[in-house]
């Protein structure tokens, strides 16, 4: 029969050993940092250019759609720089989790984001390059659907990990996706009296998502410090 002392010492024994998992548990910070960069490195591609006169509005062109059909001075550029980088920041991701558990012994379901990030902006690819779009114009048109992915991605990875906080920062970030993919968040800085050329009024929408990921990463980095810092004493 186990005395009140035994199971006290047993209790000590497991919150101890939850504590030293969760300070050598890989950052979740790094991912949604990396994934923050990856959209203000596309910011440069998303200047508008209202002189454009090449096709940009046809539709079932999946280099145009996939960087909006707004006219953006890099054009084809836009589309490139998606396909190229996102992929890459996923290999990245990928790459330091697994590095990052066969040092510390604790895996992290990084495939969860990056299978399912890969796989949901292969998928958008591939509907891009179908086009039309119809009813969905109004959500891609601005060119931000591969932030959606990364969103859905993040969804996917917070519930098989079984985070409350990811599920919250998934949350929040899909909704910025999406705001940002419907509405122009430049009229919000001309109402607080912010004047952005007409060039720039993509940016306040992809700085939105930025800062969302880059605030959540900071809290992220933060309690996981924090963390360490209760399993060594």
């Amino acid at each position: 029969m186990t005395t009140a002392d035994e199971a006290g010492s047993i209790l000590s024994t497991v919150d101890r050993a939850a504590r030293t998992t969760r300070a050598v548990r890989p950052s979740r910070a790094l991912p949604l940092l990396v994934l923050g960069l990856v959209i203000v490195g596309a910011m440069p591609f998303y200047v508008l250019d209202f002189h454009r006169e090449d096709g940009i509005y046809e539709q079932g062109q999946m280099f145009w759609s996939l960087g909006g059909f707004l006219g953006t001075k890099a054009g084809v550029w836009t589309a490139i720089y998606w396909i190229v980088t996102l992929p890459l920041a996923y290999a990245f991701i990928a790459w330091w989790y697994h590095r990052a558990a066969r040092r510390n012994g604790v895996a992290v379901h990084a495939w969860a984001l990056v299978g399912t990030g890969l796989a949901l902006f292969a998928g958008l690819l591939l509907m891009l390059s179908k086009g039309p779009w119809g009813i969905f114009a109004n959500l891609y048109i601005r060119g931000l659907t591969p932030i959606i992915t990364m969103a859905l991605g993040l969804l996917v990875w917070a519930i098989v990990e079984r985070s409350r906080g990811l599920l919250a920062v998934a949350l929040v970030f899909l909704t910025s996706a999406i705001a940002a993919s419907l509405y122009d968040f430049v009229n919000v800085t001309y109402r607080l009296g912010i004047q952005i050329p007409d060039e720039w009024a993509e940016l306040p929408n992809l700085a939105l998502c930025a800062a969302v990921l880059f605030a959540s990463a900071g809290i992220y980095a933060v309690v996981e410090r924090r963390q360490r810092a209760e399993a060594r004493a």
